[in-house]
């Protein structure tokens, strides 16, 4: 929130002012984000993401749940996001987050 008030009315018989309140969180809206898959491979230490979301033009990002370290942007193919990423371990579970606001996470599937 955030708040102004006017000058006071020094010249009239009761004086008085205004005091505003403005929502300043700018209703942001928030998308769907579904990770469709989530799949690390152990021998070759890559980890691949395929995810959506119901925002027309938004930035997907695939970050390790547990300590929130970015792994990477997906890149869009048609409606759906993918990435291939070199990653070093397995990392359990995955978050994705979207520009828009939307976030999902996955449990990795291991191969």
């Amino acid at each position: 929130m955030c708040y102004a008030g006017t000058d006071v009315n020094d010249g009239a018989s009761n004086p008085y002012c205004y005091l505003y309140a403005f929502d300043t969180t700018g209703g942001v809206a928030t998308d769907t984000v579904t990770v469709t898959s989530a799949l690390y491979n152990t021998s070759r230490k890559i980890l691949q993401v395929q995810a959506t979301t119901t925002a027309t033009s938004a930035t997907l990002q695939v970050f390790v749940t547990s300590t929130n370290t970015l792994v990477g942007t997906l890149t869009k193919k048609d409606t759906r996001y993918q990435g291939k990423f070199s990653w070093p371990t397995n990392p359990v579970n995955i978050t994705v987050k979207s520009s828009a606001g939307g976030s999902a996470s996955k449990a990795v599937t291991v191969r």
